[in-house]
């Protein structure tokens, strides 16, 4: 089974213990739809970037605005030192798939330039695009949806595996 279909799995084992997750079929595909409270996105979020030895970030806090996640802590500065920083994205989806757009990026007063971010931004493409070339199931997003409250969005698989 490819990586992120185990991910994926696996993640939504974790998550039928929420409240927030629905599932739905027709004739031809399956549906989850979940719904993750700004606390609990702040958790996952937060617990991403400060994992690690080192991690990306020292501290993360989450904040929740409609069409956008604002991150805001101590940066690694990659030399052991901590570094204030801010990271502003926006997420939404694109033919089936995942897109991340980061639309700031502050550490310690200094901001990256067009370019940078443009850099970032091909990275984060990059990266989605490959993972969901790698899901021969088929499973696509078909929602993803960032309010000041709450992140929801829904998978949809087909029922039959894909050729």
């Amino acid at each position: 089974m490819p990586k992120v279909t185990t991910l994926l799995l696996v993640v939504l084992l974790f998550l039928t213990a929420c409240e927030g997750v629905q599932y739905s079929e027709d004739a031809n595909y399956s549906y989850v739809t979940i719904t993750l409270p700004e606390q609990q996105v702040a958790d996952l979020l937060s617990g991403l970037l400060t994992y690690g030895n080192p991690p990306l970030m020292y501290t993360a806090q989450v904040q929740l605005n409609a069409g956008e996640i604002y991150i805001t802590g101590e940066a690694n500065d990659g030399r052991g030192g901590r570094l204030p920083g801010t990271l502003r994205a926006q997420v939404w989806i694109e033919n089936g798939g995942l897109r991340v757009t980061v639309t700031e990026f502050i550490i310690s007063g200094y901001s990256a330039d067009a370019s940078a971010i443009a850099q970032v931004n091909q990275a984060l493409y990059q990266g989605f695009t490959q993972a969901s070339a790698n899901d021969r199931n088929a499973t696509e997003f078909t929602e993803f949806n960032v309010t000041d409250s709450a992140v929801r969005f829904t998978l949809r698989a087909p029922r039959t595996p894909a050729p």
